[in-house]
């Protein structure tokens, strides 16, 4: 006679197998979730370096160049003086120190310059023993006497020990002469060593 089992001893296996298909299911749910996580993190991250290679591939829109003259820009010309401590232009500054040298330069060679002495005669052609009007312009020699000299000889001589006595910077005097001929006058300052250019009077 067979011998039957126990029926404790024949349903022991199923809770068991219960507790091992519902743990197998957990991990399962479990690691779909965690695949899709990390699924969707790499297609994000993925997204964003496509993205950025997207951008770097993109052709270049090279912007127009511009040429400004300087006739479309006066401006640009424009330079602000160099200005002193004081706000003053160094240009103005320069350029007014140099007309006060070229001031003082001509002042200079007006005050190393000698005095000229102008002389003219009027008529300059006359009859023999005609008047010979000699009158002239001296700057700067008030009281001073000139004397009238003639060309003789190739020499300058005293004409007749004429003189004449300057004021206000003119003198005047006059001559006769029977020399006929182009005759040659001056008059001569001794004390500065300083003689008018000649005049010429024809005589005769």
């Amino acid at each position: 006679m067979a011998q039957q089992e126990h029926p404790d001893e024949q349903e022991w296996w199923r809770p068991v197998a219960s507790g091992l298909g519902a743990l197998v299911a957990v991990s399962l749910a479990i690691g779909l979730v965690v695949g899709l996580v990390a699924l969707g993190a790499t297609r994000i991250l993925g997204g964003g370096d496509d993205v950025a290679a997207t951008t770097a591939d993109a052709p270049r829109r090279e912007l127009p160049e511009v040429e400004i003259s300087g006739e479309d820009r006066p401006d640009l010309h424009l330079r602000p003086s160099p200005r002193t401590p004081d706000g003053e232009d160094e240009t103005e500054g320069a350029d007014d120190e140099a007309t006060d040298d070229v001031d003082e330069a001509e002042d200079e060679e007006d005050a190393d310059a000698e005095p000229e002495i102008i002389l003219s005669a009027s008529p300059t052609q006359v009859s023999a023993m005609g008047r010979i009007d000699l009158t002239g312009v001296y700057p700067g020699a008030e009281g001073v006497t000139v004397e009238v000299q003639r060309r003789v000889d190739g020499r300058w001589e005293s004409f007749s020990g004429v003189t004449a006595n300057v004021s206000g910077g003119t003198f005047s005097t006059w001559v006769q002469t029977g020399r006929t001929g182009p005759n040659r006058f001056r008059v001569y300052d001794a004390s500065a060593d300083l003689a008018s250019k000649p005049v010429t009077v024809v005589v005769g």
